[in-house]
């Protein structure tokens, strides 16, 4: 318990200033859209000296990568390799996904989840995303998209990962991992694209409720793009609802919005 202690202690402060970081207002009326204004980042129409960017870079890959050290170990030596519940808290004996002993569990997981729009207001934009997931031990393979249109923005942006992720304990009753991999932009005809990397934590403090942050940073030509969002789910057996909050930036363009969604294990 005291080093699991020890390692909440370090993560939980990055986390707290990843989500100050991204913390968005709503802007001043003005003739450009917030999403021009990121394209022109991504284009590299930007006013930033070299070196801010450059110590921003160092800055983001210091917090993502952090979390590496925490990889998954076993916490006695004959501990049996990783396994999954079908669906978090269908073993009495472990609050999670995660099965470490237990001969049912199995090898491999699959994590389907989707997100769509909640009725437009200052705090929720248009917003539609799919994630699947495939879980094999201590590695996860990952494919997602995302839709995200600004109120009176001319065109919307489009967001495609493909990422790989390293299991790391974080606390028994969790799962999480270091994230790495491509993430693509599409906004108005042109693409943008660049590694990405990241991290996911996920808890399931008590039954059927669950917390979930994910974070990544990706690099390209001109702008570095910053992804966050925070859920809190509610699991049925197999299946689960959950509401998130999803931070944007872009060149230090940002954006915020409320959604909802919907995800299955199997």
């Amino acid at each position: 318990m005291q080093r699991l202690a020890s390692r909440l202690f370090l993560i939980l402060p990055l986390i707290g200033l990843l989500l100050l970081s991204g913390l968005t207002t709503m802007p001043d009326v003005q003739a450009q859209s917030r999403t021009e204004e990121a394209k022109d980042r991504l284009d590299g129409k930007s006013d930033e000296p070299p070196i801010v960017r450059a110590a921003r870079i160092f800055l983001h890959i210091g917090i993502d990568v952090m979390p590496t050290f925490f990889y998954f170990q076993p916490l006695y030596a004959d501990e049996p390799p990783l396994r999954y519940n079908r669906y978090p808290y269908q073993n009495p004996n472990y609050n999670g996904i995660r099965n470490f002993a237990d001969d049912e569990g199995r090898g491999g997981l699959w994590d389907v989840q989707a997100t769509f729009s909640l009725p437009q207001t200052s705090w929720a934009m248009q917003q539609a995303s799919a994630r699947v997931k495939r879980n094999i031990r201590y590695w996860s393979l990952i494919a997602g998209y995302e839709y995200l249109k600004e109120a009176g923005a001319p065109y919307p942006i489009h967001q495609s990962e493909f990422l790989f992720e390293r299991k790391f304990r974080f606390l028994p009753q969790g799962d999480g991992g270091f994230q790495f991999g491509l993430r693509t932009l599409h906004l108005d005809g042109d693409i943008y694209a660049g590694p990405d990397f990241g991290v996911n934590l996920e808890i399931f403090p008590w039954r059927p409720f669950s917390l979930a942050y994910n974070a990544s940073w990706t690099y390209t030509t001109f702008a570095d793009v910053i992804n966050q969002q925070l859920d809190f789910g509610i699991h049925i057996d197999a299946s689960r609802v959950f509401f998130r909050y999803r931070w944007l930036d872009i060149g230090g363009v940002k954006f915020g919005t409320f959604t909802a969604g919907a995800g299955f294990y199997f």
